[in-house]
């Protein structure tokens, strides 16, 4: 081998090296990076509004929504609780309440009052008051849009995650997605009515529709949501109600008679007596829960318009 050929193949491999050592030294910087991003996801969880909410341990937690309420109750110590909103109890049993100072309604300044180091707010709530409790230096998560099962159990991972309880928030969602799915899981396709939600708010029918907790109920009660292919709550004109005709019309409990009483919608199917329409009043706290209640008044459904379910059924665990 010449002594020039030699000297190529030196530099070559020099060349080679310092490219290797080059490659090293770039996967080195990038790693802290990567593993930073990595934990800071894992020491924050955003809200809805984007805002990064440190994870920690807190001990005086402000609960100012009712699925944030179930949430707590399920995965932390009452004790860590300074105030809860108290607003819809019959998915938890209103005893599990008895120990709890109620703040629903309650101004900034008495929740201030209370010396929260964490505060979790609904997603309708006005953004003054977020804005009033973040100046005062309360930590402040806002929770998304309440639409039904799939919102919970996100909802309940991420305070899960909050509160340093992230296991027992995500074992809370699974476990009422699978409840749902069970309660009318033996009543086949054909055999399930078509059904309608119809909320009466003054002259205004509004209907729950897709991606809403009454949605829900009525897909795991055994009825077909006639109203799924509109967008959700939508206002509907009697006339609209009188064209679909469902078989099942749920109301509000101590409502079913005033309903049938306007504008026409007598004629229904539903509000006749048809031997195969109904009018279903449901209790208005479950109702209207689209947290754990969900579960209680799916079953009040499914036993009104198809008997109580198999034993096989309602062997599983509950949500208490």
């Amino acid at each position: 081998m010449t002594a020039r050929r030699a000297h190529a193949l030196n530099s070559a491999a020099l060349l080679v090296a310092v490219g290797l050592c080059g490659t090293m030294a770039l996967s080195a910087e990038r790693a802290p990076s990567q593993v930073a991003g990595s934990l800071a996801s894992e020491q924050e969880v955003r809200d809805a509004d984007g805002t990064a909410v440190p994870v920690r341990a807190y001990r005086r937690i402000a609960s100012m929504s009712p699925v944030a309420d179930a949430i707590l109750l399920e995965t932390i110590a009452a004790e860590r609780l300074v105030g809860v909103s108290g607003s819809m109890q019959d998915g938890l049993g209103p005893h599990r309440f008895e120990s709890l100072r109620v703040i629903d309604g309650a101004s900034v300044e008495e929740v201030l009052g209370l010396n929260p180091d964490l505060v979790i707010v609904s997603g309708l709530s006005a953004g003054g008051q977020v804005a009033q409790l973040r100046d005062a230096s309360v930590q402040v998560f806002v929770m998304g849009e309440m639409r039904g099962v799939d919102n919970f159990a996100e909802d309940a991972r991420r305070i899960g995650q909050l509160v340093g309880a992230g296991p027992a928030g995500e074992a809370l969602g699974q476990r009422l997605a699978q409840r749902m799915r069970m309660v009318a899981a033996d009543v086949p396709p054909h055999a399930r009515p078509r059904g309608l939600y119809l909320g009466v708010i003054g002259n205004g029918l509004y209907g729950g529709a897709n991606r809403t907790s009454y949605h829900d109920v009525l897909e795991a009660g055994g009825v077909r949501d006639a109203a799924a292919h509109l967008d959700s709550w939508p206002e509907l004109t009697p006339e609209q109600v009188l064209e679909i005709d469902p078989d099942v019309v749920v109301v509000h409990e101590n409502t079913a008679r005033l309903f049938c009483l306007r504008d026409g919608l007598r004629t229904l199917r539903a509000c006749r007596g048809d031997a195969s329409a109904r009018v279903v009043e449901l209790p208005r706290g479950l109702l209207n829960d689209p947290g754990l209640g969900m579960l209680p008044c799916a079953e009040r459904l499914r036993a009104i318009v198809h008997g109580s379910p198999p034993a096989s059924l309602v062997s599983e665990p509950r949500i208490e």
